[in-house]
């Protein structure tokens, strides 16, 4: 049974960027975080040699709920990377201190005089594969209703809980990044300790055309929507 992790890009692809990432709100309501795996253009090693241009990239937003958001990226070269054969699960994907697989994730960045930390576990009972066009591209959502557990540090300020958030983690693919791009996802944590959540995409087609659609996850059941405004 497919993950919807499996890679599809192979290092010698020279137009390609795949990203494993996730998205999560802690559950003291202190903040959020969003945590991106990212490989880009590996066929020629990147577009440069800044960490922005790097073929393999970790990214760290925090979003305080009071003030700015602060975002790190740190880049690496092919000679630190390991990624699971294409097509092929269960996941891996490592680079330096960083790596995710199936159900947890790591990371450690030093970036700008900040030293950023993370070592988190999650479990879900619903995915979703929101688009699918081949070598074009896909959306693909192996852990909707995410809970997390495990910590986070930001310059020695530290985040636990059991659990400790609640979001997704998600994973995309494609030849370019599309001039039209407009995604949302929502976890709705019920008074039951179970979980809702709405997910809706929309983007350019060739031809002019767009591709719209939407997935809630409510009480055990999935509803898709094709046609959303």
């Amino acid at each position: 049974m497919k993950t919807l992790n499996e890679p599809f890009t192979k290092l010698s692809m020279r137009r390609r960027y795949e990203v494993w990432f996730l998205r999560l709100g802690l559950a003291d309501g202190a903040g959020a975080w969003w945590f991106r795996y990212l490989l880009t253009s590996p066929g020629r090693n990147g577009c440069g040699s800044d960490s922005r241009q790097q073929p393999v990239q970790i990214w760290a937003t925090w979003f305080p709920r009071v003030g700015k958001p602060q975002t790190w990226i740190q880049g690496f070269s092919l000679r630190d990377f390991k990624l699971s054969p294409r097509g092929t699960s269960p996941l891996l994907f490592g680079a330096g201190e960083n790596r995710i697989s199936e159900k947890e994730c790591s990371g450690r960045l030093e970036v700008d005089g900040h030293r950023i930390c993370w070592d988190l576990r999650y479990r879900s009972t619903f995915r979703v594969e929101l688009s699918s066009k081949g070598w074009i591209g896909f959306s693909r959502t192996p852990h909707s209703d995410a809970i997390f557990s495990g910590e986070i540090t930001l310059d020695g300020r530290a985040f636990r809980g059991e659990p400790l958030a609640y979001g997704m983690q998600g994973h995309n693919c494609g030849y370019r990044h599309r001039k039209v791009w407009t995604w949302t996802h929502l976890h709705f944590l019920r008074s039951d300790s179970s979980s809702s959540t709405f997910e809706a995409l929309a983007y350019e087609m060739p031809l002019g055309l767009m591709f719209w659609r939407a997935a809630l996850w409510h009480e055990g059941r999935e509803y898709l929507f094709h046609r959303v405004r």
